[in-house]
């Protein structure tokens, strides 16, 4: 049985609450660290961002519908 697409996006949202985030929060405090006070002044660009493709993918996966990626936006406005 294939999976489903929530359970697609389910699998890759695992992996933002269990360690990315984190690892972006560490990023984050060294980038800051490394740029000191003129890291405040000039306010440079985030060092990351994210991003998925997980439940959107309408070319790669037929189950993919106005439904499933509201669904899918939903799931990632709450992880996030």
């Amino acid at each position: 049985m294939r999976p489903r697409v929530a359970d697609e996006v389910r699998r890759k949202l695992w992996f933002f609450e269990h360690g990315l985030y984190d690892a972006a929060g560490e990023l984050a405090c060294g980038y800051a660290r490394l740029l000191g006070d003129e890291g405040v002044r000039h306010a440079p660009p985030p060092p990351v961002r994210f991003a998925s493709w997980a439940g959107g993918d309408m070319d790669g996966n037929p189950n993919v519908s106005a439904r499933t990626i509201l669904e899918t936006l939903r799931a990632h406005r709450e992880v996030a």
